[in-house]
């Protein structure tokens, strides 16, 4: 269950879903198996910030970019 937004520097806690976005994701377990996972990025977050799935088993949350490429991704 989601309990707060998964910028690790914010940790605003989620009451409502009036604002900010959910991101479904299948990742990969050791078992050889999938999993479905929730996140949720707070509104603020969301705003400027995206989620992005590598290879199945890492999250990454990455600045949302302005006009042109991804900028540089921060680990989570």
């Amino acid at each position: 269950m989601i309990s707060q937004c998964a910028n690790p520097d914010c940790g605003r806690e989620l009451l409502y879903l009036r604002s900010g976005k959910i991101y479904l994701f299948e990742l990969a377990v050791n078992t050889g198996g999938r999993r479905r996972e929730h996140f949720w990025l707070c509104g603020e977050c969301s705003a400027s910030m995206v989620l992005t799935c590598v290879d199945q088993a890492e999250i990454r949350i990455m600045r949302r970019p302005e006009n042109g490429p991804a900028q540089t991704a921060l680990r989570w």
